[in-house]
């Protein structure tokens, strides 16, 4: 299965992403007030990029269906190893 067989996603157009990230931390800081995160996106980006890196990871395994959580769902219902709905077949 190559990428081309893959269900397409609305929400990504031209293989560009449209969702919105936005987050509020008013909670957590009103919760925890002395909260102070450590990670940046920036850190978060150079550590992820690294691991894909450490296992080698290439464009051919990335678009298997395992990589897509509806398509390996689609696979497993029509290989008959869940039913309609979503349970293990036994």
């Amino acid at each position: 299965m190559d990428g081309n067989d893959l269900v397409k996603d609305r929400k990504i157009q031209d293989g560009v992403d449209k969702r919105s990230y936005k987050v509020s931390f008013d909670k957590i800081h009103s919760v925890l007030p002395n909260f102070n995160c450590h990670w940046t996106v920036k850190k978060g980006i150079k550590s992820l990029l690294d691991q894909l890196i450490k296992l080698n990871l290439d464009r051919d395994t990335f678009n298997r269906r395992e990589f897509y959580r509806l398509q390996q769902i689609e696979y497993l219902h029509k290989d008959k190893q869940i039913n309609d709905d979503l349970f293990w077949i036994k």
